[in-house]
């Protein structure tokens, strides 16, 4: 004979509406992990994070690496051969160089600084 575990739960009120908002608040406010050693809570925050695992790294971790690479190129590169290159007076490339560089980490700023007005909405 095999002792078998078996637990149930009742996850439509965690994932959906006023229930799951306020569970998640009441979550954040907990001042001490030990809340997180409870096996339940354990459970809901596993299966949570895996069904928006993917959303996470698309909507926000794949668009900072773009902004992060971009932000690098930006001022390690351009801005280096353009002040090598402003004594040839050559500054119409480099504007369009600064220009199409600048213009995806301004948009991708804006991406990041809704998402964080959102939260604080919240």
């Amino acid at each position: 004979m095999v002792r078998v575990s078996v637990k149930m739960i009742e996850f439509d009120w965690i994932l959906h509406g006023k229930p799951a908002h306020e569970f998640l608040k009441n979550l954040l406010k907990v001042n001490s992990s030990e809340m997180f050693n409870l096996d339940i809570v354990k459970d809901i925050v596993f299966y949570q994070w895996s069904t928006i695992r993917k959303q996470i790294i698309m909507k926000m971790f794949i668009p900072f690496c773009l902004y992060f690479l971009l932000f690098l190129t930006y001022v390690t590169w351009t801005i280096k051969r353009k002040h090598e290159e402003d004594a040839a007076g050559d500054e119409k490339k480099w504007f369009w160089i600064n220009f199409t560089l600048m213009i995806p980490s301004i948009l991708i700023t804006i991406l990041f600084t809704y998402y964080e007005i959102r939260q604080l909405m919240q």
